[in-house]
This record gives C-alpha cells, structure tokens and sequence, in this order.
C-alpha cells in the first residue's frame, strides 16, 4: 500500500499553529481578549533591537498581531467546519473574546447541536453508562511501615493519600530550583543542631561557654552542615554558600539564646533513632532531641523536641478527634511515661520559638498549649495511645476514603491517582444533573 495511512478520531493540539489540513472539522478554544493575540515575549538573550529588525517571533507586539491574524486565516481552511470559542468567564471573572473573531458569525448551542435538545445531545455524546465496580484496597501485608509519623499522620487527614504514599509509594516531583529549597534547609538546621548539641551538654554548660567559643561551635556546626548538603564545588555558588552559612549561623544562634531561658535541663539524645509498634504495625521514627529536665518539680521527666523549619504546625492538632501533626504524639507514647513534654521547637530566619504541652512550670519559655478541662498529662498519653492504634488499624485493613470537608491532600500532584475531582461529581450529584437524570 502506498500513501499516507488514513487517521480517525480526536486530536487535542496545544497551539494553533500546529493544526494541519485534512481534519473534518476544527475547534479552536481559549480565544479571549487577552490570550489572542498572544502576549509578545522576546527572548531575553538577544538585543530587543535586534530581534525587531530581523522580524523574530514574538519580538514585536505588531509582529504578534501580524502573526495571530494570518493564523486565524489559515485556520478557516484546516476543515469543512471550524469553530472558535471563548470561555465566559476565567476563574471567575468575565472575558471578552479576541477582536481576532468577533467578525465571525456567532452559533448558539441549537445550531452546533444541529438542532437537538442539549439535554439528549449530551446524553448521545456521553460514554456508556456507567458501571461502578468495588475494588477495595487490600490488608496491609507484613507488619513494617514506612513513613513513620507521617503516614499515620495522613490516615488521620486523607486515607486515600496515606494509601497512595504509604502503600503505592507515590511521590510528587520536587520542584527545581536555584539555591537551597526548604527540604535541604531544614535538613541542615537539623544537622547543625545535632553537630553542636552531640556533647550532650547541660544548660549551665551551654551557659558558661565563653560567647566567641559558642560562636566558633555554632560557626563549625552550620559550615559541616551546609558542606554535607552542597559538597566541596568551588565558584559562584560559594557567594551562595556564605549566604546560607550566614543564615544558619543567626538562626541556630537564636535558638540557643532562647534555649538559655530555659529551666536547667540536659540534653539526653539528639537524633535517636527508635523502632515504635503501633497496633501490630512498626514504624521506624528518629526523634530530633530529649531532653531530660533536671530542675524543679519535673525533676527526671523528659521533653520530646521536634525541629520545624517550614510551615509550623500547632498543637491544638494533637487535641482533635481525628489528631493531625502526628509526630510529637507518636514520639512521646514511643519514650513512654516518663515524657512530661511534647514541644516544637521552630527554627526560622524570622524568629525562634517554643510550642507545644509541657505540665512544668518554666520548663520552655512561652505559654504551654493547655489540655481539656479536666485531662492529666497521663490520661492523654493514654488518649494518644488509643487514637494511634486506631489510626494504624485503619491503615493495616486498608482503609483508603476520601473525606468531602478536606479534599486538599488529594489533589495537586496527586489527582491523577486520587481521582478526586470525579469523586466530588459523584458525592455531589454533578454527572446525573449534567446526564439530565
């Protein structure tokens, strides 16, 4: 056989120009004042000057115009029927279609649908009717978990996402950016914490260090931690470096200076790594730091403390029916009775702070998180307990919904897989009002 091989069915193309002959009809959508004709944008590499002289794309927004009109005129002889369209309105505000097309004939819905009524034309087009068919998630198998705090934190907001991520291993791609982001900038303030902290110092110890020897430490510990991210490369990113460095150095500098107004206390671990069971489930979590608070009457109780560095969490979460921010609680059931605290301690360039629970008066500087009228400390070590094992059961029978009053942890990135959007039309009714039923 010889010739082209004949095509059939639809083709979705990007760009306008793109759209060859030979199609039995053609829509061209999106028309509106303000996207044809396309903005003109310059490369920015070249002269303006020269790019205008020598008539480059997009160069000129009289050569965007020249362009846009002769492409509306090819466009006319790319099918036997072409229709262009303008969306009424743009997240949420009106539109005005591009003088480019106003001069065509306006159709109306009728006359596009030959002159069927809506209703039964969009119940002609549609897909066959539609089967549901029960595909529930399977038990968790085995006993191990990954994602420690976090995935249980996500059985407790998104099920489905903590299957998703949990189970499926499903990741978003990481956006690329020039310098550090904040994943590589919390793990730095992590490790230059730990760099200085590895001593296991008091706080009278911390206080008697002479200030230009505590800002040499703090100094060393920011400088390894940065190198460890960045490597050893030389050049224009060293200009960078300092930056961060500098950075670093005020951030973990601040966190000190709060950490002296502290009660006395020493530094018990710092970066602990400790297997947690969990309702026959085992998550591996590593706990930031423990403190043991020798003064006052807390005397031999410990503090969890959980390093943030991004968007700060609050412990009214732990409170809930349904707890969120997981990772104290978890902590502290896993150190056992003898915790007394549970405290985020926030490392920002905008400021250092304590929050959380803690039933020691002066322990951290700041006002504790208070508990519900008439809950001990014990008793919500017991309530956490209780809602942790809860969760995990969930997650072990796989427990995947998708709760209507907070869709954000499906969508994104994730909607692909969390098929959010067609949930909510199903919850909500939408596709039987669309079908007509």
């Amino acid at each position: 056989r010889t010739g082209p091989i004949p095509l059939s069915g639809v083709f979705v193309l990007t760009r306008p120009e793109d759209v060859g002959a030979g199609y039995d009809g053609v829509w061209v959508s999106g028309l509106t004042d303000t996207r044809w004709p396309r903005p003109s944008r310059p490369t920015p590499i070249l002269p303006l000057a020269l790019q205008r002289t020598h008539d480059m794309p997009l160069a000129s927004p009289d050569g965007v115009l020249t362009d846009a009109r002769r492409t509306t005129l090819r466009l006319l002889g790319r099918g036997s029927e072409v229709v262009f369209s303008w969306p009424s309105r743009l997240q949420e505000y009106p539109t005005r279609p591009s003088p480019l097309i106003v001069p065509y004939p306006e159709v109306t819905e009728q006359q596009l649908l030959r002159g069927e009524d809506p209703r039964v034309a969009r119940r002609w087009l549609a897909s066959e009717a539609r089967h549901t068919l029960e595909d529930p998630v399977p038990p968790l198998p085995g006993q191990r978990v990954h994602g420690g705090a976090g995935t249980l934190d996500l059985q407790s907001v998104c099920p489905l996402r903590a299957f998703l991520q949990g189970r499926l291993g499903a990741r978003p791609l990481e956006r690329i950016r020039r310098g550090l982001d904040a994943r590589q900038r919390g793990i730095a303030a992590h490790r230059a914490m730990e760099l200085l902290l590895e001593p296991l110092p008091t706080r009278d110890e911390l206080e008697r260090r002479a200030p230009e020897r505590l800002a040499e430490g703090i100094a060393a510990a920011a400088e390894r931690a940065l190198r460890e991210i960045v490597g050893h490369r030389r050049g224009p990113s060293d200009v960078l470096f300092e930056l961060e460095a500098r950075r670093l150095r005020a951030v973990v500098a601040e966190f000190i200076a709060l950490d002296l107004q502290r009660a006395d206390f020493r530094v018990s671990a710092v970066e602990q790594r400790i297997g947690v069971r969990v309702a026959d489930l085992e998550f591996d979590c590593r706990v930031d730091r423990l403190d043991n608070l020798t003064g006052g009457a807390g005397r031999g109780a410990l503090a969890v403390i959980d390093y943030k560095t991004g968007a700060q969490s609050s412990p009214s979460g732990w409170l809930a029916a349904r707890p969120r921010d997981l990772q104290l609680p978890l902590y502290s059931v896993a150190v056992g009775d003898v915790v007394s605290a549970a405290v985020i301690a926030v490392l920002r360039s905008d400021g250092a702070h304590y929050r959380g629970i803690w039933s020691q008066k002066g322990a951290f500087p700041g006002r504790s998180a208070t508990l519900p009228e008439g809950r001990t400390w014990s008793a919500q070590l017991g309530l956490w307990r209780e809602q942790l094992e809860g969760l995990a059961r969930e997650f072990a029978a796989g427990d995947a919904r998708l709760f209507e009053s907070d869709l954000a942890p499906a969508q994104g990135p994730f909607a692909p897989l969390s098929r959010v959007y067609e949930q909510l039309a199903l919850a909500r009714g939408w596709i039987e009002r669309w079908n007509g039923e």
